[in-house]
């Protein structure tokens, strides 16, 4: 299931935050701006879940805000 409703077109740089917590790249926390190469980040996160099993960061997080610690940490 994909929703789009959030999705937006980059046509060259952004500094847009959207996205789900488990997915996101640390350029997006940082808000350091961002092209379409945080679509290979989430693509990673995707080929680990599927591999491992589970999430890399925030996998006993009741809280986004601690998943977005972890991915700025590790």
């Amino acid at each position: 299931m994909v929703d789009f409703g959030t999705s937006t077109v980059i046509t060259d740089f952004t500094n847009t935050v959207i996205g789900t917590p488990y997915y996101m790249a640390p350029e997006i926390l940082q808000r350091r701006g961002y092209s379409t190469s945080i679509d290979y980040w989430s693509i990673g996160i995707i080929m680990y879940e599927l591999y491992f099993g589970y999430h890399p960061f925030g996998q006993y997080a009741n809280d986004p805000m601690d998943v977005y610690r972890e991915i700025l940490t590790k």
